[in-house]
């Protein structure tokens, strides 16, 4: 079976779709097939691969890691105080 080709939204815009009435919302980094209208309408909206923050799920996001300001029980701390 042909692998099937997507495109990955470069943003997030309202478009139209060719032959609609109603605007579509196309959020950055969702896949799309390549050779759906809107994808081929509107080609410099999308491209061949996802930004690192566009492959998780909708709604999830990466937390920064958090420096641990105290060394755990046992633990040596490496860093110096600034002067």
């Amino acid at each position: 079976m042909p692998k099937m080709k997507v495109k990955f939204a470069r943003d997030t815009v309202s478009v139209r779709e060719p032959g609609s009435k109603y605007p579509t919302v196309v959020h950055r980094g969702t896949p799309w097939h390549a050779d759906h209208p809107i994808v081929t309408a509107n080609p410099d909206l999308f491209g061949d691969e996802p930004h690192h923050d566009d492959v998780l799920p909708r709604g999830w996001k990466v937390e920064p890691a958090v420096e641990q300001a105290t060394a755990a029980p046992g633990e040596k701390r490496t860093a110096r105080r600034a002067n």
